[in-house]
């Protein structure tokens, strides 16, 4: 059994809900954008939601885009920064299967912010996409907002990451429907678990999340 294999079975063996969904609030969509705020709902092998964890993330900078997801520069004065709380976030995630909706972005997202700590380092975050997946399941639009009205999933606070996260999760399990344990399976064959950076070298504080 190689290393991968070992991996799966330890975690799908210990009972530990195999998935979590992400989502990313940004400053902007270039390389220079940061997080302010981080959202993650787990999930169990049904894809049903055993939890939900959030923060809003002080991104260091002014904040141009609050139009888009209504997060302002007075509302992360006191919120962690992403070196405060990436350890936390990584706690959530490790050894789950990651999903999120245009996963490049939120990837990328998380690959910039630790580059900012952490330098040449390479990293890894084996996201699934759920664009792709709702592709085999169903006809387009594909925007997370067009599939949750399909599915009639009512989406409390658009553009807020932990809903959005919430919103994805619902979204998957209704195009599922009655197959969900058996894409459920596939997932967790193909999937590659996260697992959690060495950090004893970034120089991290710790502040406790803030949920918006």
């Amino acid at each position: 059994m190689d290393f991968l294999h070992r991996v799966r079975a330890a975690l799908f063996d210990s009972g530990e809900p195999p998935f979590a969904v992400v989502d990313t609030e940004t400053t902007g969509l270039g390389k220079t954008a940061r997080i302010v705020e981080l959202g993650v709902v787990v999930l169990n092998s049904q894809f049903e939601e055993v939890s939900r964890w959030g923060t809003l993330v002080n991104p260091e900078c002014r904040i141009p885009n609050s139009k888009v997801h209504g997060i302002t520069t007075d509302m992360v004065r006191d919120a962690p920064t992403f070196r405060q709380v990436c350890e936390e976030l990584f706690n959530v995630l490790n050894g789950r299967i990651l999903l999120a909706h245009n996963a490049n972005f939120d990837a990328g997202m998380l690959v910039n912010e630790c580059n900012r700590l952490a330098g040449d380092e390479e990293f890894f975050f084996p996201f699934v996409d759920t664009i792709a997946l709702a592709k085999q399941l169903t006809t387009g639009p594909y925007r997370l907002e067009a599939l949750a009205k399909k599915c009639g999933v009512h989406n409390p606070n658009a553009h807020a990451a932990v809903d959005d996260a919430a919103t994805t999760a619902a979204v998957m399990r209704a195009l599922m429907g009655r197959k969900v344990g058996e894409a459920s399976r596939r997932l967790r064959d193909g999937g590659v678990p996260f697992r959690r950076p060495d950090t004893r070298q970034w120089g991290l504080s710790y502040a406790p999340s803030v949920p918006r």
